[in-house]
């Protein structure tokens, strides 16, 4: 009867390579499933003006970060663009001083700075919307 129940217990025993092989699939079924979903996050990205228009020589932003809420699949959040170094937008000082007149001080609410940000596509299909600032004013000298 001994020998029957050590010879079960023998049997039952799962081999160190078969179980890190159950914890790898496991594993591997969580990170796939975890990161298909969608998520909305918002990040920090810094705002760069570029093509100034005549006569300007410096500009100047009330804020030099805004805050954007992005829709993407967790697997896009790896991409280069999501990381700390890439998120910077690049904003037309040119193109959005035609559009209101001539002045020195322009103010864009974020739903303003929502429409340029879509219409010039510069973040791509994810983008959402403007977390922060409620206004965001740029300063030629």
């Amino acid at each position: 009867m001994a020998e029957k129940i050590k010879k079960e217990i023998n049997r039952l025993k799962i081999s160190p390579f078969a179980f890190l092989i159950c914890l790898l699939l496991a594993i591997g079924g969580w990170f796939i499933i975890t990161f298909s979903k969608n998520y909305s996050q918002t990040l920090d990205y810094k705002v760069i003006c570029t093509q100034y228009p005549e006569n300007v020589k410096q500009v100047s932003t009330s804020d030099t970060i805004i805050f954007i809420t992005l829709n993407a699949r967790g697997f896009n959040y790896f991409k280069r663009s999501f990381s700390d170094d890439n998120r910077v937008v690049f904003i037309s000082v040119e193109n959005i001083v035609n559009s209101k007149g001539r002045r020195n001080v322009y103010s864009f609410t974020k739903k303003e700075l929502a429409s340029i940000i879509q219409e010039n596509n510069i973040l791509g299909g994810d983008f959402v919307e403007i977390e922060k600032p409620e206004i965001l004013t740029f300063y030629l000298k």
